[in-house]
Parts: structure tokens; C-alpha cells; sequence
């Protein structure tokens, strides 16, 4: 069992209300628990302490402490009825997270399928499963994050999207529109012109 339950309290204010999430980040200090708060492994069951909104304030909180993305949170929030800036901020989240840009910056080398950072595999479903207009907003997520991360999804986006060619033309004319270097392009998967 996690410590979620015994602060869901805590979290529950601290997403509320700044002070109260300064507080929280000195009570984790002070307890020395901040990095067990920050990798603690999330069950199905705990789910329910705290709304959506709360989790995706402790997801940030996580985040910027060094945490791990835990999959059952992550797809907790993937699957809640969220608006656009908590869709932006989950993204943001895994275009964020050290593993997954490792990977990408990387390019994979060496590493099997079974092996991919989650933020990877999330990512990579996220593309497979994209609408028109998700696909769209995947891109302008990236483009605002601009991280090698960032660069994988506009890969896959632009290679293996059902919306590739769409997805082209749009990230074409915004790398036109602002001189992007060809370089930077060939990381996006755009042929060179």
C-alpha cells in the first residue's frame, strides 16, 4: 500500500490552494518521505481518494520531484473526462519525463520492444489511436514542449499516423512559416526540400 490514503487529505488541499501545497512539499521534506511520495506505486483501488483534478496535481508534484510515470495514474488520466489544458498537461507531463527523452534522443539503439520507457509506449498508443483532431492536437502539444520526446511523437505522427499526410502538410507549413532548420525537420520525419 502506497502513502496516497494516508495524505490524500493533504493532496487534496495542496491542489486547492498554494500555501497548502507549499506546506505539503515541507511536510514530505521534513518527514523525509518525499521520495517515497514521489515513486509511490499507485493501485486500482486507490484511484478513488482523490478527483481528477487532484491527481493531476500530485502527477506534477511527482513529476517535479523526480518521480517515475506510474501507469495506472497516467491511464487514470487518460481515460477522464478532461478538457484541453488538462489534456496539454498530461501530455506535457510524459514529453517531460528523463526516460522517455533518453529514449528518443537516443533513438531507441539497442533496446527492445518489451524495454521502451512507458512514456514511450504511451506515447506510440496515443498516435495509433488519434482522431483527426487528437492527432492535431498531439502535434501542437509537441511543438509547445519542443523536447526529444517531443520530436519521437512528431516522428510517429508524420510515419505512422493514419493522419500522416495531414500531419505533414500542417507541421510543413508551421517549420515554413518559421524558418525551421532542415535538420530539426528530418527529426520531425519531414523530407528534405
Amino acid at each position: 500500500m502506497s502513502l496516497i490514503p494516508l495524505v490524500a487529505h493533504l493532496i487534496r488541499q495542496a491542489a486547492r490552494d498554494p500555501e497548502a501545497a507549499h506546506d505539503f512539499h515541507d511536510a514530505a521534506l521534513a518527514s523525509d518521505k518525499t521520495r517515497e511520495l514521489a515513486f509511490a506505486d499507485i493501485e486500482d483501488r486507490e484511484l478513488a481518494e482523490l478527483n481528477t483534478s487532484e491527481w493531476q496535481w500530485y502527477a506534477s508534484w511527482r513529476y517535479e520531484h523526480g518521480g517515475d510515470l506510474n501507469p495506472t495514474l497516467i491511464e487514470h488520466l487518460t481515460q477522464a473526462a478532461m478538457g484541453r489544458y488538462s489534456r496539454f498537461k498530461l501530455r506535457r507531463l510524459i514529453l517531460r519525463d528523463r526516460p522517455t527523452n533518453e529514449f528518443a534522443e537516443s533513438a531507441g539503439a539497442g533496446v527492445h520492444a518489451g524495454e521502451l520507457p512507458y512514456g514511450t509506449q504511451w506515447l506510440t498508443a496515443q498516435v495509433a489511436s488519434a482522431q483527426r483532431d487528437q492527432a492535431t492536437e498531439l502535434m501542437e502539444d509537441a511543438l509547445q514542449c519542443a523536447t526529444e520526446a517531443s520530436w519521437f511523437l512528431l516522428n510517429r505522427l508524420t510515419s505512422r499516423s493514419e493522419y500522416s499526410a495531414f500531419i505533414t502538410e500542417e507541421l510543413t507549413e508551421f517549420a515554413d512559416n518559421r524558418s525551421v532548420n532542415q535538420a530539426l525537420r528530418q527529426r520531425w520525419g519531414l523530407q528534405a526540400r
